[in-house]
């Protein structure tokens, strides 16, 4: 964690939910070369996959497998969270955030 921010200093705290389809799995592959991952979410059985990720950079089996978790972590119900807080100078916590 970078800064801790006292409750007393939020000025204003919203949430907003945004529905995401919920994908638990996606294909991740180079178009040319590389690996082809099919990225699965660790407790399913893969069966609502995500549209399949096609880029000429995807070419390392980690690589893709990050990148499958990253468009996994995406889907679901989500937060969109707002907070606003006062701009303190750099002396005073916290600080430019």
């Amino acid at each position: 964690m970078d800064k801790i921010i006292p409750a007393s200093m939020v000025i204003s705290l919203s949430a907003n939910w945004r529905p995401e389809q919920a994908y638990n799995a996606v294909y991740v592959s180079g178009t040319n070369a590389g690996v082809a991952v099919n990225v699965k979410r660790t407790g399913s059985n893969g069966d609502n996959p995500a549209p399949d990720i096609l880029e000429d950079w995807l070419t390392e089996t980690q690589v893709n497998t990050e990148r499958g978790r990253n468009e996994l972590a995406k889907g679901g119900n989500q937060s969109i969270t707002t907070i606003e807080l006062p701009l303190t100078d750099t002396n005073t916590a916290p600080g430019l955030i």
